[in-house]
């Protein structure tokens, strides 16, 4: 979506001859989003939320029929050009473009700024205004295929990432660490008692509680680098990138006690406790062995004996350490498992 965004404005901006290009989604009656914006030849995404009520854009909203562009007076909101109806002489104008979906609604709407008072101040106009069904349309079918992507990645009742995303993540993060070395951990959360809750309060009581718990899970994680995601009826998984045991450990006892603390409150005014068991896993294999160890540290002492290991002695060593995907999965459910033995509430790391 992006991708195509830049394409579009740095188009525009070229056969406008404008610096300041933008390009602003109708998301509601009153509502719009500047999705993406260049401005002095650098893109940004500000994803602004803009009230359009007695505005020009508000105009076009009530317009019965596809129409072409026109100008208005243009301001600058934090830099990024806006129509408005009076900009106090300001010697700029902005030029409107509004896309049209297949169904004659308007979604989008480019906006372009130039020096000047005057609708010929815009050059190449007539080249404008033959892009923009093809514009419209570009942007339509981006629309569609980002609400069919979101469809298959997320997980529409918890707002999670979904499982199919987790496993085509994890595999992502396992090439990463292949190539580059790094950790990576996982930690499964389940919702304790969760059949109980269900038969005592019912399907949709426990729903709520799924969502509060999601809610908990997502808040006490890096935000755009962890990746929680739906595992199943009462599970979260969490795929945790360039992160060791003990910090993977301090993340699932930030989510264990936060859910302690929790007091869900149900529609009838009682309030209950919820709390989860939560399994620990991560990429690297500690090696116990004695021999093994002293190997792989007599590697950097010239004067062992272990010194002259050849090159594959050395990768068998270190093959040896590696953990599959399968192996850590199974690791995080045994641990799980270990969390649900040991009286629940509990978090058990595969050290």
């Amino acid at each position: 979506m992006e991708k195509l965004i830049k394409q579009i404005l740095h188009v525009l901006a070229k056969i406008g001859q404008s610096d300041r290009v933008a390009l602003l989604r109708i998301t509601q009656q009153e509502t719009g989003v500047l999705l993406g914006a260049l401005v002095d030849n650098k893109f940004s995404f500000p994803r602004k939320l803009i009230k359009l009520d007695n505005t020009p854009i508000e105009e076009l909203l009530n317009t019965t029929k596809a129409g072409h562009a026109s100008t208005y007076p243009c301001t600058l909101i934090d830099g990024y050009p806006f129509p408005v109806h009076d900009n106090r002489n300001i010697p700029l104008q902005c030029l409107c473009l509004p896309l049209y979906s297949s169904q004659n609604r308007l979604q989008a709407v480019l906006l372009l700024a130039r020096e000047g008072d005057h609708m010929s101040n815009f050059y190449n106009l007539h080249i404008i205004e033959w892009l923009q069904g093809l514009l419209a349309a570009s942007f339509e079918t981006a629309i569609e295929n980002n609400i069919l992507s979101k469809k298959i990645i997320v997980d529409s009742f918890t707002g999670l990432h979904s499982h199919h995303y987790f496993e085509m993540r994890l595999q992502e993060e396992f090439v990463r660490c292949e190539r580059h070395g790094g950790t990576m951990s996982i930690l499964i959360v389940d919702i304790d008692h969760f059949q109980t809750v269900t038969a005592k309060l019912g399907y949709q009581q426990s729903r709520r509680v799924l969502q509060a718990v999601s809610k908990v899970v997502s808040g006490a994680i890096r935000q755009e680098i962890d990746i929680p995601c739906r595992y199943g009826s009462s599970q979260i998984i969490l795929l945790l990138p360039s992160t060791n045991v003990d910090g993977a450990m301090v993340v699932a006892e930030r989510i264990r006690e936060r859910c302690e603390k929790m007091k869900l409150r149900l529609p009838n005014q009682k309030t209950i406790k919820v709390t989860v068991s939560i399994g620990v896993a991560h990429n690297i294999e500690e090696i116990h062995d004695p021999e093994t160890v002293a190997k792989m540290e007599a590697v950097m002492d010239s004067d062992s004996p272990y010194s002259e290991l050849s090159r594959d002695e050395l990768t068998e060593i270190i093959e040896d350490s590696e953990v599959s995907k399968e192996d850590l999965l199974y690791r995080a459910e045994v641990m799980l498992s270990a969390a649900h033995q040991a009286g629940h509430n509990q978090v058990m790391v595969w050290w």
